[in-house]
């Protein structure tokens, strides 16, 4: 292909990427999580004074309900809320802007392990429709940060092999470096990644040696303050977090969950029929949508066939893809336990890159055995076609379906905006304004939603044991709440229903007084 078509392809297939990654992007998911809110109102603070929201001026880590979260998502958001202010939509437009960019990241990926633009190109489809990699494109967290810098870094690492280039393999370690900073699995499997691909590239290494020894001072130097961290234990705190659940359990217990929890990235349930939310402990609903897997049902057998390729044609596709897929489960399987464990489509993020790559290959390996043009015009139809619907059953699902469900404690805990307008719109009527606790860290919504502080402080976190009828005081109850009222003698004079996309009432919000 000419390379202005090649430009021209990749140009429609990354505006088609962002367009599904940017749609509706402050009303889908519905809901808005704490850790969205931290990291928009940490974003803010800084804008504003230069300092988190905890008063430190520029941290390398920010604390975060109680453990330390990488940086890189909170300094990118900054921008974002320069311009278009504080937002659902300005917290959550870096990682879709991210994950855009890895579309283009993955381009020159699989370019650089195929040498051939149709593969790139496919590549870059395939990861700009992923529903595992759409789903963390949309929300502000860092599962999108990590697969754009460790894609970015093999990139360059690969390059500077093949043009035998000293400066370009100093930069990729410092990238991967970098990588540590996104998310907090990358801690261990960056460093590990680096590692193994210098082992098992080592002969190509051995002429830009000197390069590579620069690169691995570069790298010891960024990585220097998590090292500090670990030794303080704030960058382990959220390991630490994760693995309590595994404190009483025995060595044998751990082990075998691991196993287990390891073995089940692999499989079809997980992968291509049921996903992470329809994992058998799962009990989260915002990794993924009901009804199919982390990928594509069709990517399947094209998978197979590209591994198939890649072993028998391109021991260089065949190297890096076994390590990325070897790898890829460890995030998840080192905290077995962890909200229900088995494998979770947050922490083993980084395995999008690789099945894209390989379903690629795979898809072009059929073709090209299609000899007569006429039968490969007919496939690409059909594989077209599947595609399409494919898409649009998922995003439908996404966009219409997915909220019905997906709104409520264990999903994206919708109506914190909902309850905190309304209070905002009030406030001068009250005393005293109380928002239920009945979210994961709720002060984080009081900042995010109010963070001039226009509610003069009477906005506050609380339940109806906070109740004093010498003061006028307006409370936000769930419904489970309401009926404890009833049955302690405690009537609400209800001035306003917060209800979840599925128009089953999320909140209630009004006067209370005892009646007994």
């Amino acid at each position: 292909m000419k390379p202005w078509h090649v430009a021209v392809l990749l140009t429609a297939i990354v505006s088609v990427g962002c367009i599904v990654r940017i749609y509706r992007l402050g009303q889908a998911p519905a809901g808005f999580f704490c850790d969205e809110a931290a990291t928009g109102y940490n974003a803010y603070q800084l804008l504003k004074s230069g300092k988190d929201e905890f008063g430190r001026p520029w941290p390398i880590f920010f604390e975060s309900f109680g453990i330390w979260r990488a940086p890189i998502p909170f300094y990118a958001t900054i921008p974002a809320v320069w311009v278009f202010g504080l937002s659902e939509f300005s917290s959550r437009l870096p990682s879709a802007i991210i994950g855009s960019l890895t579309i283009i990241a993955i381009f020159f990926l699989a370019y650089e392990l195929t040498a051939s633009s149709l593969v790139a190109l496919a590549s870059a489809l395939f990861l700009a429709i992923s529903p595992w990699h759409i789903q963390f494109s949309r929300y502000a967290e860092a599962n999108a940060y990590w697969p754009f810098f460790l894609t970015l870094s093999i990139v360059v690492f690969l390059r500077s092999l093949r043009t035998k280039n000293n400066t370009l393999i100093a930069i990729a370690c410092g990238l991967f470096g970098l990588s540590l900073y996104t998310y907090f699995p990358a801690y261990l499997l960056s460093p590990l990644f680096l590692a193994l691909l210098t082992c098992v590239f080592l002969p190509n290494i051995w002429h830009i040696k000197k390069g590579l020894m620069i690169g691995l001072i570069v790298f010891f130097v960024i990585a220097f303050p998590l090292l500090a961290g670990i030794r303080s234990g704030a960058t382990t705190a959220r390991l630490t977090m994760t693995s309590s659940s595994a404190k009483d359990k025995t060595l044998q217990t751990v082990a075998k969950a691991a196993l287990v929890t390891y073995r089940d990235h692999f499989m079809p349930d997980f992968l291509f029929l049921a996903g992470d939310i329809g994992y058998r402990s799962h009990f989260i609903t915002r990794y993924s949508v009901r009804g199919m897997g982390q990928l594509y049902l069709w990517q399947f057998p094209l998978i197979l066939v590209g591994l198939w390729m890649a072993a028998k044609k391109n021991p260089k596709l065949f190297k890096v893809s076994i390590l990325w897929l070897l790898l890829y489960p460890v995030g998840s399987s080192v905290v077995p336990f962890a909200d229900g464990g088995g494998p979770f489509a947050t922490r083993s993020i980084m395995g999008v890159i690789p099945f894209q790559i390989l379903c690629a290959l795979g898809l072009f390996s059929i073709a090209t055995w299609i000899k007569q043009k006429g039968a490969q015009l007919v496939f690409v139809c059909i594989c077209a076609c599947v595609m399409f619907v494919s898409v649009s059953w998922y995003t439908h699902q996404y966009f219409m379906v997915y909220p019905r469900y997906s709104s409520d404690f264990w999903g994206w805990q919708y109506g914190a905006r909902e309850t905190m307008m309304y209070f905002l719109a009030h406030s001068r009527q009250y005393d005293e304004l109380y928002l239920t606790d009945a979210f994961n860290s709720p002060n984080s919504f009081i900042t995010f939603y109010d963070p001039e502080n226009h509610c003069s402080r009477k906005c506050r976190i609380g339940r109806f044991d906070r109740l004093d009828e010498s003061k006028k005081q307006l409370f936000s109850v769930s419904p489970k709440d309401l009926e404890e009222l009833k049955a302690q003698g405690v009537h609400m004079n209800i001035l306003h229903v917060v209800s979840y996309p599925n128009t089953d009432p999320a909140f209630f919000i009004g006067v209370l007084h005892k009646t007994k």
